[in-house]
Order: structure tokens, then C-alpha cells, then sequence
């Protein structure tokens, strides 16, 4: 776990992330490329068992005059094999997918 992260409780709290079961992402699905993590995990996400709050649907914020909910934003504008990917923010994308990886995908062999 990399020192600079922390994680506090609405109470102010520290919380020890090895006691949440937080661990990194297995490598062999890091390896695979953006494109092919979520077309791996579409079907899962387009069926609908892949579920979003209320309060995330519904959130919007003001960025350099322009008031959009990022998430939608970037789940709407990835597109597979686009060479300017890598110039566009997508993280909410990138948190999207790996959880959807972890709910839909068996673990890889080790």
C-alpha cells in the first residue's frame, strides 16, 4: 500500500486499508490494455448488472465554465482503439471497469 494514501471514516478517522481487503489489481489483467478490459467486461456493464447510485447519476460539477457529470462524460466518450486515448482524463472510467472486473471476472491463474 503506498504511504501517501489515506483513508479517513466521515468521523475524521484513519482507517487501516489492509484491514478493507484493499490489494493492487492482479498484473495479468493490467497487462491486457484498456480496450480489452472493458471490452471484457461490456456485456456485464450493457445487461444492466452493473449498477450506478442515484447520487453519482445525478452529480454534476463546474470545470472551466463547463457544469457536466464527469462519469458519464468519460463512460460515453471511450472509444476502443482510439490512438488519442491516452491524452484524455478517464479515470472514473478506469475505476468503473476494474470494479466491474472484479464483480464479473474470475481471477487469473496464478
Amino acid at each position: 500500500m503506498p504511504r501517501f494514501m489515506s483513508l479517513k471514516r466521515g468521523n475524521g478517522e484513519r482507517i487501516n486499508p489492509r484491514k478493507l481487503g484493499i490489494a493492487a489489481l492482479p498484473s495479468q489483467w493490467m497487462a491486457k490494455g484498456k480496450d480489452l478490459r472493458c471490452y471484457a467486461v461490456a456485456g456485464f456493464m450493457n445487461s444492466g448488472r452493473v449498477r450506478i447510485t442515484e447520487h453519482a447519476y445525478r452529480k454534476t460539477v463546474q470545470f472551466k465554465e463547463l457544469r457536466m457529470n464527469h462519469l458519464w462524460s468519460q463512460l460515453g466518450g471511450f472509444v476502443m482503439g482510439d490512438p488519442e486515448a491516452h491524452k484524455r482524463s478517464d479515470d472514473l472510467l478506469d475505476a468503473c471497469v476494474y470494479c466491474a472486473s472484479l464483480a464479473s471476472l474470475e481471477p487469473p491463474k496464478k
